[in-house]
């Protein structure tokens, strides 16, 4: 992608999510996450993706048309769907992590998108590898 193609998805993105998160909010403390879709909805993604306006269904500001707020709706939402904006990019491809957009965005520093969630606080290593397990194992729905 050009480096200015970079820099204009970067910044509509920026400017879609500038009010998802509260950098000033503190992190959870460090709760073991299984790699099921059950315990990442009620450990990750409703706590930490679909609160403060993000990726909530019920919020009007959904950012980028992506509702992580229950279960159903995440794996419906994330697995097998090409990343809006990205060229080449599916949120989750399931048993290939690296190929997996989401999981890119969780892990990696802001260079065409915003590391997730944004703003921070970070998911822990341990977090990102539950992440990477569930994909691995073909991001089942259980």
């Amino acid at each position: 992608m050009p480096r200015t193609t970079e820099r204009l998805v970067k910044l509509l993105l920026l400017a879609s999510l500038g009010a998802c998160s509260d950098p000033g909010a503190p992190a959870p403390p460090g709760v073991s996450v299984k790699p099921t879709l059950t315990d990442l909805q009620a450990k990750i993604f409703t706590p930490k993706c679909a609160q403060g306006g993000c990726h909530n269904a019920k919020d009007a500001g959904l950012a980028y048309d992506l509702a992580l707020d229950a279960s159903q709706t995440s794996w419906q939402e994330l697995v097998g769907v090409k990343a809006q904006g990205q060229t080449g990019w599916t949120l989750v491809v399931p048993g290939q992590p690296d190929q997996s957009f989401l999981l890119w965005t969780l892990q990696k520093p802001a260079d065409i998108v915003p590391r997730m969630p944004l703003g921070g606080p970070y998911l822990t290593a341990s977090d990102i590898d539950a992440v990477r397990q569930w994909i691995a194992k073909g991001a089942p729905a259980d």
